[in-house]
């Protein structure tokens, strides 16, 4: 059910994981959001590149009744070092995992795969983690293999979504920022086709029309370092 009508309050802060792929309808866009505390519902966004599907998200309300990301508060790739008895180990520092968090993992094409207990993470030591925190308590994670969301390599994806507001990309189902001084290359690797925020987003602002083919990016803690183009 569309929850349209939901605007919470400034002092609002919800957490969770993104679902599904944005949608339109009526001029506005909505995103399907499993929300700690809330469940999963849809939520009309202000912008889509930051509600990619897999996205760990939080979020409050504009004037519009529009979900508007608080990129402070969340943390991407993050290495989960380690999981015992409700405790996560992150980048050195231990966090109690809530007995209701919001956890998904991805599979081995980096896609949104299934919702998992919290006893799972045990199973992702040593992989990549995004994640959430409210009071010092992480509500919300996606854990997934750190080698295939870094995208280093053959990624064969797409750019289907360019915000020069924001400096975000959305490649497949997932939102990056970009990096100060990414470099966009021709598909031979070498070939510089642009650098510089502003000059590669300028370069791909194409992909809000037609989607553009990629063949290797570059991540290095949640930020887009490097793009190469597929011929």
């Amino acid at each position: 059910m569309l929850d349209k009508d939901f605007e919470g309050t400034e002092e609002d802060y919800l957490y969770g994981v993104v679902t599904d792929k944005p949608s339109k309808s009526g001029g506005s866009y909505y995103a399907t959001i499993n929300v700690f505390g809330e469940g999963e519902k849809d939520y009309k966004i202000a912008d889509p590149a930051n509600f990619a599907k897999g996205d760990v998200v939080a979020f409050d309300f504009n004037n519009k009744g529009e979900a508007v990301l608080k990129s402070a508060k969340i943390f991407k790739g993050k290495t989960l070092t380690e999981y015992d008895d409700g405790y996560v180990t992150i980048s050195d520092s231990v966090y109690k995992v809530d007995s209701a968090a919001i956890l998904y993992n991805k599979d081995s094409d980096g896609d949104l795969d299934k919702k998992i207990s919290r006893s799972k993470l045990k199973d992702y030591e040593g992989k990549g983690i995004d994640f959430a925190i409210e009071d010092g308590i992480l509500v919300a994670a996606v854990v997934y293999d750190e080698a295939e969301e870094d995208g280093n390599g053959d990624a064969a994806k797409e750019i289907t979504y360019v915000s020069e507001a924001d400096g975000v990309i959305v490649i497949g189902d997932k939102a990056y920022e970009v990096a100060n001084t990414v470099i966009l290359y021709e598909s031979d690797g070498k070939t510089v086709r642009a650098a510089g925020k502003n000059a590669v987003l300028e370069a791909l602002e194409g992909a809000n029309e037609n989607a553009i083919e990629i063949s290797k990016f570059v991540v290095e803690d949640g930020v887009i370092k490097s793009i190469t183009l597929k011929d």
